[in-house]
Parts: C-alpha cells; structure tokens; sequence
C-alpha cells in the first residue's frame, strides 16, 4: 500500500480476521492472548475498548495480527473472542523502526 494511502477505519472494523488476512496477505506475526495479565505499551489501547470489570479477566480472549501496511509502517489488528467467533476490537498503525 502507498503511504499516502488513508486507511479506511470503517472498511478495517468491517473484516473477519480471515477477511484481513485476505486484504493484508500472511500476518509477520500473530498471538492469542487473555486480560489475565496487564498489557504492554504497545496492546495499552486494548483497554479503552473493554469494560472496566473485564480488563484483567482471563475469560477475555484477545487474538493479534501484524501485517506490514506499507514500506514504512505496520498495522496490528486485534479481535475479541465472543459468542464463539472473533470480532473487530481495535487496531493501530505503527512506524517499522518503533520499540514497545
């Protein structure tokens, strides 16, 4: 994708993981994890988008994907896990050269 490219926050809520996977090819890096533990710098966010009561809760199944978005950034995409299928949570682009 070029960097001027915008990305389409509405397009990006709308897709299934495999649907991204799709659109972004094979992930650099994916990782099922749960709330049971605090989150790093770098998956913060996450919090913002889930209630207060489950953000340590090891009932909350999150699963990560990186992609790289252009030659310059990357994009991580996270899902919930809920009634039994994994929905949209959040994402964020991210510079290459970035350390969390």
């Amino acid at each position: 994708m070029d960097k001027t490219e915008k990305i389409d926050t509405a397009a990006i809520k709308k897709l299934s993981p495999e649907q991204a996977a799709a659109k972004f090819g094979k992930p650099i890096k994916s990782e099922d994890f749960n709330l049971s533990s605090p989150l790093s710098e770098f998956r913060i966010e996450i919090y913002n988008h889930i209630p207060e009561k489950d953000r340590y809760s090891p009932e909350v199944k999150i699963r990560e994907y990186t992609w790289v978005y252009n030659k310059e950034e990357n994009i991580t995409v996270w899902y919930q896990r809920k009634q039994d299928k994994w929905q949209f949570l959040h994402f964020n682009t991210w510079p290459k050269d970035a350390e969390f």
